[in-house]
């Protein structure tokens, strides 16, 4: 899990693709929320590939971070892989003092 980049999103609506029947973000979706100064985008990667996406709210004034999206390409789903990300998740809102996860 990495911070994204801008360049991700192509990777994002693909899976999104992959994901939903209708996709709920799209690329204007993912980039409106790249932005967002309260919102942070993670990329999981294995091998360079782009296998998935994580987005979070942080609200500093609750002290509370949000998970607003998560996508696991399909072939990579049923592996521990979301599970991983909530942990690293939960590792980041401690070490930013955050109080609680939603």
């Amino acid at each position: 899990m990495r911070p994204s980049v801008v360049n991700d999103i192509v990777a994002f609506e693909v899976i999104e693709q992959q994901l939903y029947a209708t996709p709920p973000w799209g690329g204007a979706g993912f980039r409106a929320y790249f932005q967002s100064r309260h919102h942070h985008w993670f990329t999981l990667t294995t091998d360079q590939a782009v296998i998935g996406y994580v987005g979070v709210a942080v609200n500093q004034h609750q002290r509370d971070m949000h998970l607003t999206n998560i996508g696991i390409a399909p072939s990579y789903q049923g592996m521990g892989i979301g599970t991983r990300c909530i942990h690293e998740l939960q590792q980041l809102a401690r070490q930013a003092k955050l109080l609680t996860m939603s």
